[in-house]
Formats: C-alpha cells, sequence, structure tokens
C-alpha cells in the first residue's frame, strides 16, 4: 500500500476516491465502459498519485498503468487527468440525477436544494 504525505498538524490527509462510494464507482465504471482495472487506475487518480504511486499501490509496472491511462483517454475521448477527473464527476452526476448531462442541474436537484457553486 502507498504511504500517504502527513500534513503539518499531523493528519492524514482523507482520499479523493473516498468522496464516491464503492458502489458510485461500479456504476461510474460501467458507465464509462471502464475494465475494473482500469477504474481502480481512475481512482487513483482521484487521490492525486503518480503512475509510480498507482503501479505500487496495485502491484503492477508503471509502464502497465501509463498503457492503461493511454487507453483509458482515447476510451474517453480525452487528453489528460483533469479532463478525466471531470468526465468521472459528471458521469457519476448524471447517475445520481443531480445533473442532466447538458451542463445544468436537474429541475430535482435545484428543487432538494442542491445548486452548482457560485450561483
Amino acid at each position: 500500500m502507498v504511504s500517504r504525505s502527513v500534513s503539518q498538524d499531523g493528519v492524514i490527509p482523507q482520499s479523493g476516491r473516498t468522496v464516491i462510494s464503492e458502489e458510485g464507482w461500479l456504476a461510474i465504471g460501467q458507465s464509462l465502459n471502464l475494465s475494473a482495472r482500469e477504474s481502480q487506475i481512475v481512482q487513483g487518480v482521484f487521490d492525486d498519485l503518480k503512475d509510480c504511486a498507482i503501479a505500487e499501490e496495485l502491484g503492477i509496472s508503471r509502464h502497465t498503468v501509463h498503457t492503461h491511462m493511454r487507453r483509458i483517454y482515447r476510451k474517453l475521448a480525452i487528453a489528460g487527468r483533469v479532463q478525466l477527473i471531470v468526465q468521472v464527476f459528471t458521469s457519476y452526476l448524471e447517475l445520481t440525477g443531480v445533473h442532466n448531462g447538458k451542463g445544468y442541474p436537474t429541475e430535482d436537484s435545484l428543487q432538494a436544494g442542491m445548486e452548482p457553486s457560485g450561483k
């Protein structure tokens, strides 16, 4: 397992992947047509891990991680990690009914008080 850096106050930062539940990750993987390994690698990206740290965590080579990343980018028609995170969050919001796929919140999410920040 990859060790997490400790902040100055002695707290280990929460991993980024915990923003989404395990069930959410499964649904996102299916929605985006990701393999189980690709989904694991995407979760490593959410933890802000570099390819070598993801490789260590999964017990594979960094070259294999790099190959998976290229395939994920091609599959999702994206060019980088930021676009990957945006794509995953968009999929998650669509699956949870908060986002309508057109860049706007759904009527139901607005009624539930889930307005986008800054509006």
